[in-house]
């Protein structure tokens, strides 16, 4: 079974558990888990879109993901993204309009 760990990290912090977790998912027999950071996700855009599942982290600032971690999540002009891929509507990322102001008002 193929997983993934998708990250962002400003500090290494973020990718430092990343990788602890794939680690701990490659102890279970028959499974194969990648770490990409978001950067990395286009390049990797096959694996991803074929694993079984994902765990993705994200530092957190004034208590909102990064704005790469939303792009990514958004499907920013990405046409293989998460949301692309769910079947179910109620499972898609949304981000308040509010904070996708909020978001756009900083300047990271």
């Amino acid at each position: 079974m193929d997983l993934t760990v998708i990250y962002d990290s400003k500090t290494d912090n973020t990718k430092r558990a990343a990788e602890w977790i794939a680690d701990g998912m490659n102890n279970v027999p028959d499974v194969c888990a990648k770490v990409f950071s978001v950067d990395e996700a286009s390049e990797n855009a096959d694996f991803i879109k074929g694993a079984s599942g994902a765990v993705i982290g994200c530092p957190t600032y004034a208590a909102l993901m990064t704005p790469a971690m939303r792009d990514f999540l958004m499907g920013a002009g990405e046409s293989w993204a998460f949301q692309a891929s769910w079947e179910e509507p109620s499972l898609q990322p949304s981000i308040p309009t509010e904070e996708q102001n909020l978001l756009s008002s900083r300047s990271w």
